[in-house]
């Protein structure tokens, strides 16, 4: 669904030369990617990082877009072209596949698992071509220091007052609007007994989304009348800032490690529609209407359920279908979602 990711501010494009200063800058040529992912692997480096770190977020941002000032981007809260969630991390270092062209790649780094505690950031602006895997090592500045080393001690000072009044709104307590949620992955058939169904929420941006007066509604094409078979009130307080919330059987949560998450009808076996046609939608009834947010039709076309072409079937007791990256949305079920390995609280 189209959402106003303006938050109250006037997003600040970059120009389009920008790619273009940036490709020079590297000795690329004009248009060195195609369409399709690359993948990276970001290692993180800076002081803190070995004894502090305890979760991360990755988030990447077209360059046209937004770039980097200094160790941050000047809008945390644009809809970004991927991103990691939150990460529990042992090591820092992660992978992620991202649409290639040039790319602003954001990295907050925080002293809890909750993804409240933030400690630092990185940024790092590159161009990625279609099918590379490449190593990028992002530097990460403590939220406390100045990044610029050389600057005299006037300008330190106002850097770290600039550096506290540039906090995300998550900082203050602030939610986002639910508009910023996605169901980002759909898991409805195993094949003889259907036992490990679940529908994932990610919440992409940069500060939790209430779930006060949200709904999943499931509705069946099949009769060719579409028609809601089940309406689901979430009972989640709300969803971290790019963090997932699961609602699936009691099997599949039982298998599950991710910690946020609420049983689906019953919880047994049978619980979602296999298709043909069949949609999964995201409804906001805070406002006294059902309002979509976001939703999914597949194996077929429903009327006036899913958005654009419909996802492709999951036939398989080894799939599922899902958003690739998490974040992806142009709108469209059939360009957005694809059949893959299940991957319930987690990035495919």
């Amino acid at each position: 669904m189209p959402r106003d990711t303006t938050a109250g501010h006037r997003t600040q494009r970059r120009t389009p030369a920008a790619a273009a200063l940036l490709c020079a800058a590297l000795g690329c040529t004009e248009r060195p990617w195609t369409d399709g992912p690359a993948t990276f692997s970001a290692a993180l480096e800076g002081s803190g990082l070995h004894d502090e770190l305890r979760s991360l977020r990755v988030l990447v941002f077209d360059l046209d877009e937004q770039g980097c000032v200094g160790s941050r981007v000047d809008r945390p809260d644009l809809a970004p072209l991927a991103t990691t969630g939150l990460l529990l991390a042992e090591t820092p270092s992660i992978t992620l596949d991202v649409p290639a062209g040039p790319r602003t790649i954001y990295v907050e780094v925080y002293r809890d698992a909750d993804g409240r505690d933030r400690f630092g950031t990185g940024c790092l602006e590159t161009v990625l071509s279609s099918g590379e895997r490449r190593t990028l090592t992002i530097r990460v500045v403590t939220d406390a220091t100045d990044a610029d080393a050389d600057a005299d001690a006037d300008a330190d000072a106002d850097a770290d007052v600039a550096e506290v009044e540039d906090l995300p709104a998550e900082a203050d307590g602030e939610v986002g609007p639910p508009t910023a949620l996605l169901i980002s992955e759909v898991d409805y058939d195993q094949g003889t007994v259907d036992s490990l169904e679940f529908v994932e929420l990610l919440n992409p941006g940069p500060v939790p989304v209430a779930c006060a007066g949200l709904e999943l509604w499931f509705v069946s094409g099949t009769s060719g009348s579409p028609a809601r078979y089940h309406r689901q009130p979430l009972t989640c307080a709300a969803i971290a800032a790019g963090s997932f919330h699961v609602v699936g059987s009691t099997a599949r949560l039982a298998s599950s490690s991710c910690g946020s998450t609420e049983l689906l009808r019953t919880g047994g076996t049978e619980l979602i529609q296999d298709g043909p046609a069949d949609a999964v939608a995201l409804i906001d009834t805070s406002g006294g209407g059902a309002a979509p947010i976001d939703a999914v039709a597949y194996d077929g076309d429903i009327a006036d359920w899913g958005e654009g072409s419909p996802a492709p079937a999951d036939d398989s007791a080894e799939h599922s279908i899902q958003r690739h990256p998490a974040s992806h949305d142009t709108d469209d079920n059939g360009t957005d979602f694809h059949v893959r390995a299940p991957t319930p609280c987690a990035t495919p």
